[in-house]
């Protein structure tokens, strides 16, 4: 059930953290126009920015949104991806299941290449 606004909620975040609509556009890179518009109510975030306002607040994103959730971010994998990660995540979650099962079987081809298996290589 949702029950507060993402406005609502980003003003309680900024108070939480002490910090303030200046200080958000810089940790997010989201212009100070656009802070101020989503502080107001006038626009709501979208998922992409959503989820940067929510890590520059240290927020979980479906408080964020208004739901009845603790505001406790719990930290997930996808806080430590590299945009190229982001990326395949992404293109990834575009696909049905017979051909996400086909990206896995590439992917598990690619890793069975005795230079993985060696040691050889290593992600940077």
């Amino acid at each position: 059930m949702k029950i507060a606004t993402f406005a609502e909620r980003l003003n309680d975040g900024l108070t939480m953290r002490g910090m303030n609509a200046a200080e958000l556009a810089h940790a997010t890179g989201i212009g100070e126009s656009s802070i101020s518009q989503y502080k107001s109510g006038k626009y709501e975030a979208k998922q992409d920015k959503l989820y940067v306002i929510a890590k520059a607040l240290n927020v979980n994103e479906a408080w964020l949104m208004g739901y009845d959730v603790s505001p406790e971010r719990v930290e997930k994998v996808r806080d430590n991806l590299t945009a190229d990660e982001e990326t395949v995540l992404y293109l990834y979650s575009q696909l049905d299941e017979r051909d996400k099962g086909r990206v896995l079987g590439s992917i598990e081809t690619l890793l069975s290449d005795s230079k993985y298996k060696r040691g050889e290589y290593k992600n940077a």
